[in-house]
Formats: C-alpha cells, structure tokens, sequence
C-alpha cells in the first residue's frame, strides 16, 4: 500500500504543477492581448512626410482682439501671407518634415519669437506671462489645438485640418 500511496501522491503533485503551468500559460496570453491591444489601439500622431500637403488654421488672438493673418514665410511649414489664415505644411526635404515640421519651425520661419510663456510678434509687440493687457488684468499665452491646451507648443507638429489657436490675456 505504501507504493501506491506513493503514486497517487506523484500524481496529483503532477496535476498542481499542470495546472500551475495552465494557469501561467492563460496569463501570459491574456497579456500578451492587453498589451497587444493597447499598442495597435494607441493613438496615433502622424507627421508630415515629403510629398504630403496638409493646412493647419491659425488664429492668434491678443487682449481680446485677433491679429491679422500672418505674412509669407519660407520653407516646408509657413503661411502664404494675404487673409490666409493657414499654416501650410508641404515639406519639400527631410528638414522640414517629420516632426521638424513643428509650430517652433513655422514660428522661426516668421522671425517670431514663439516659446510657451511668450510671444513677440511683428514691430517688436511681445507679449508675456503676466503682462498687462489693456484692461489691467495680467495675460496668460495659451496655445489650443482643437479646444486642447498644450504645453509644449513649439514641439507640436500640426495634423491636417488642426485648428490652431493662440490666445494672450486674462
């Protein structure tokens, strides 16, 4: 009887590990689809290629009133000048596309001066956190890009039909 009770004490040890082994399997598979499912579901930010031609619209507005579109700029991400008020994004070398097609690039392309805190725009106009507007209330630069705030604006690179929008004031 000992050799038998010996066995039966194998066999269901085998049974545990079996299951042990089964249980582990089912786990790793189960995290092998949440992590699968969350990589192939994350978002996804495009970004400019050569070739592509995409418009961003761009609305800056200071103390309450909106600026005039802006002039003509060079390069693969710049405006058109005129009442356009879109950031055209046509990148014509590696330079300008990728994510160097960013609101920092188009920005110096402009000669603007452009960081999260500040702005200073043509005749030497800056504005910064904190600043007056004419009311007396101190101003805040704000950078949306459909109705979201950002914060690190001149990093962003801006999708096709965006629509940009850079506030200073209370």
């Amino acid at each position: 009887m000992g050799r038998a009770k010996a066995e039966k004490k194998a066999r269901r040890e085998k049974q545990k590990q079996a299951r042990r082994m089964r249980r582990w399997l089912v786990g790793g598979a189960a995290l092998v689809v949440v992590i699968g499912g969350a990589v192939y579901y994350r978002p996804r930010t495009q970004v400019p290629q050569v070739g592509d031609h995409w418009h961003a619209k761009l609305e800056i507005v200071i103390c309450g009133k909106r600026e005039p579109p802006l002039p003509p700029s060079p390069g693969g991400i710049h405006a058109h000048g005129g009442n356009d008020e879109q950031i055209h994004i046509h990148p014509a070398s590696g330079a300008d596309s990728g994510t160097q097609a960013n609101l920092g690039r188009f920005f110096d392309g402009l000669k603007i001066r452009f960081t999260a805190s500040m702005i200073e725009l043509s005749g030497g106009r800056l504005f910064k956190e904190g600043d007056p507007c004419p009311d007396g209330n101190s101003g805040d630069l704000e950078v949306r890009v459909n109705g979201r705030r950002i914060s690190y604006p001149r990093a962003y690179v801006p999708q096709d039909g965006d629509r940009i929008q850079i506030r200073f004031g209370s």
